[in-house]
């Protein structure tokens, strides 16, 4: 709790001068407490557990026993050790951390879109800010590495290196993937020449690198060990058995082409509202009502955004040409969960991983309602 205490101070001190950031702050923050108060009330009448099974891993969790989560699991060692009310105080963390990446998608996007919006299209993000999960960290991380790569400055290296290395710390598989997409954005505006005019900064990179690998190297050998039985296990056999065994496993027709197909089909589409609203009066969601009633809200408004863009398709070519380098990267990233979980477990991963793919829909659909109604404005201009 006094960690909870200690971020949302900070937040208030770094921004209290922006009414508009300060505001949003106060929202989420009020609307957060409150699905975390109706949360801790299910767990009081014995309807969900206090803590998922994820959570009790992070919290009570050996950083030393495993290569990934180190960092999350040591932050939460010390909440768990050293603060008070340790349970509640990890399952709050999120909020803070919620906020200040939100904050930073923000300034991704030269702060066009309001930052309530992304809370009252994506009402899940609130869900995801009262539980002890690493993914709002990571997110935030790969924003300011993509940030400071944009930068281009001495200290922006630096400061890329840090981020790299606390990435690497939470989820080793992320930092190859800002290496593609770097240069997936830069082939995709046509800026080779950023190569050249940064070679300086690059060697000071892959200099600081080699010193981290040397240091780290025992962390290194581990985690590609880890990775060498993961991508066997996770991303091949665990596929296959995923959709044969799951209740979705009528759908496996064992050509990994088509069950790929179907898999993207599933993580973009499922859970439909209908089986949500199913499962919320039969009461099966080991989650709670609170988070069954929040997602199907949540799935609704996805699908509403899903069919703006594909009634006004046309925009998507123009919408995505106008974007900057960042927004660029930032956009592959997000977008990248969808082919990552659709081949994991056969598209039939939890909602905190379709969350960052929802994030670029609902970015691209405001961009389209913006370039729409520009259109529109400046018909009646020139008929004016």
């Amino acid at each position: 709790m006094l960690t909870f205490l200690l971020f949302t101070l900070l937040l208030f001190i770094k921004y209290h001068k922006n009414r508009e950031v300060v505001k949003f702050i106060t929202i989420t923050y009020l609307l957060s407490l409150i699905i975390f108060s109706l949360k801790l009330m299910e767990y009081g009448y014995n309807i969900t557990e206090l803590m998922s099974g994820d959570e009790y891993y992070y919290y009570y969790g050996d950083s030393g026993q495993t290569t990934q989560r180190v960092l999350w699991i040591f932050i939460n060692s010390i909440i768990r050790n050293y603060d008070i009310f340790g349970e509640i105080g990890s399952k709050l963390l999120n909020i803070p951390i919620g906020v200040i990446t939100i904050i930073a998608l923000g300034k991704v996007n030269n702060n066009k879109i309001p930052y309530s919006n992304y809370i009252l299209f994506l009402p899940y993000l609130l869900v995801m800010f009262t539980l002890n999960l690493r993914d709002n960290l990571i997110i935030f991380f790969v924003i300011m590495t993509f940030k400071n790569i944009e930068d281009g400055l001495l200290k922006s290296y630096f400061l890329i290196t840090i981020y790299i290395v606390l990435l690497f710390l939470l989820r080793p598989l992320f930092v190859i993937l800002i290496f593609i997409i770097v240069i997936m954005g830069r082939i995709i505006r046509l800026k080779w020449a950023f190569l050249k005019s940064h070679r300086k900064a690059f060697v000071i990179v892959i200099l600081l690198f080699m010193f981290l690998g040397n240091v780290f190297k025992d962390q290194i050998s581990k985690v590609t060990q880890s990775y060498t039985y993961n991508i066997q296990y996770n991303y091949i056999d665990n596929y296959i058995n995923s959709a044969k065994f799951t209740k979705y496993g009528d759908g496996y027709t064992g050509n990994i082409s088509r069950d790929r197909i179907y898999g993207a089909f599933r993580y973009v589409f499922a859970p439909l509202p209908t089986s949500l609203i199913s499962r919320l009066f039969s009461g099966t969601n080991p989650q709670g009502r609170v988070d069954d009633i929040f997602r199907i809200i949540h799935q609704m408004i996805y699908y509403y955004l899903l069919m703006y863009i594909i009634l006004n398709i046309k925009h998507v070519k123009k919408v995505l040409s106008s974007f900057t380098y960042l927004q660029i990267n930032v956009f592959l990233y997000l977008s990248a969960y969808m082919p990552i979980y659709s081949f994991y477990l056969f598209g039939s991963s939890h909602q905190r991983h379709k969350i960052p793919f929802q994030i670029a829909i609902f970015i691209l659909y405001y961009y389209i309602m913006t370039d729409k109604k520009s259109s529109i404005n400046k018909i009646k201009y020139e008929k004016t």
